[in-house]
């Protein structure tokens, strides 16, 4: 079975081709976010040897909102113009956490939903709506307004003949899962999960055209990856130095054993610890800047420091170390010609055409954009 070319586990007793159509003429991410949260849910039950197959829709809703905090909060990703879900994720306010750099251990965000006041509206019609593809012949020429109703009928009376994913309980404030769905989704969870992130992502790259990375940003990573490379080799550059290297923000000198790592553009941003956007600071003024996008007067001034490193690697390192380095900066800064990153003028250049964009479109998505460090 496929959707959107993308390979669904085949059974002999269950209907997954209309399965495969659950995402059919979706135009909000609600459907995404509702499957992988029934999904997860049957899989800590699971783990827990929980056979329970009635999930409430305010654990649904709690779900959802958990698994859309981090692309919405963190990254500022759009979810369409039609869509809700920032806008309540908004309404719960802000997590009472002061996680900085770090990203909030889901538990934090799971306590700050627990604790408010859910918008309901959610739910009006993704329940039903989802599971409409198991009775599309049933409904076919029946008016909008009565759709809801007979999804709900047809989820009871014919739950073990068509075998939809669940029914809709009388009371319409829970789901039961088919008992063979639970199985099938306990036995495919790894493809399923992978399934509806491949067609999350590719709604939310629709939204979100010019958003760079963007399968990185809709699900958190374990944890922030260590710099401690990146610093290891800028450790070596600055000590080289002497007292030549200096903050690019502030103009003060660096030192081995003074000095952070500032990613240009925001790691909320660009989801990576790629060398051509790190940069060393003052560790004050990295403070300072957090999550802001710097003004584009220093960007001539971020290029220099990476002439500089760039020139004190190629003599230091090993030519497969040097590849690495080099290949990384060539595809980021699109230089096509591997000897463009020995030339300062073409560096200065790829640096002003990629990087005057990308601010942009940081500050278009939320970013305070144009940051200048003040002293004091």
């Amino acid at each position: 079975m496929t959707s959107n070319n993308f390979p669904l586990p085949g059974s002999g007793r269950l209907p997954v081709n209309d399965f495969s159509r659950l995402f059919k003429n979706t135009t909000n991410s609600y459907k995404y976010l509702f499957l992988l949260a029934v999904l997860r849910i049957t899989g800590k039950r699971n783990l827990l040897n929980n056979d329970s197959h009635i999930i409430s829709l305010s654990e649904i809703t709690e779900e959802m909102l958990i698994i859309a905090w981090y692309p919405h909060v963190l990254f500022r990703l759009s979810f369409g113009s039609q869509d809700k879900i920032a806008e309540i994720i908004d309404e719960t306010g802000s997590v009472n956490e002061n996680y900085g750099t770090n990203i909030p251990h889901e538990s934090i965000i799971r306590k700050h939903f627990s604790s408010c006041r859910i918008n309901w509206n959610l739910m009006r019609f993704v329940p039903y709506r989802l599971i409409r593809p198991f009775f599309e012949d049933k409904l076919r020429g029946l008016p909008d307004n009565a759709v809801n109703s007979r999804i709900k009928q047809y989820s009871r009376e014919l739950f073990e003949s068509i075998k939809p994913l669940y029914m809709i309980t009388d009371n319409e404030e829970s789901v039961i899962i088919h008992p063979e769905w639970f199985a099938y989704l306990r036995d495919h969870y790894t493809i399923i999960e992978s399934w509806i992130l491949w067609n999350w992502m590719s709604y939310m790259q629709v939204r979100n055209p010019n958003t760079p990375n963007i399968g990185s940003k809709l699900l958190p990573p374990e944890g922030r990856s260590s710099l401690s490379k990146q610093r290891g080799l800028w450790r070596y550059v600055i000590d080289k130095s002497g007292s030549r290297l200096t903050c690019p923000y502030s103009e003060k000198p660096l030192s081995v054993d003074n000095f952070a790592l500032d990613h240009v553009l925001p790691w909320s941003f660009v989801a990576h610890d790629q060398l051509w956007n790190l940069v060393p600071c003052s560790p004050e003024v990295n403070s300072s800047k957090s999550d802001n996008v710097p003004h584009s007067d220093y960007i001539f001034e971020i290029a220099d420091k990476h002439c500089f490193f760039l020139t004190a690697e190629k003599r230091s390192a090993n030519i497969k170390k040097w590849d690495e380095i080099m290949a990384e900066y060539c595809i980021a800064l699109r230089l096509s010609d591997k000897s463009d990153i020995a030339d300062s003028k073409k560096l200065h250049e790829a640096y002003r055409n990629v990087y005057f964009p990308l601010f942009e479109l940081a500050s278009s998505q939320g970013f305070k954009g144009s940051w200048k460090y003040r002293n004091g």
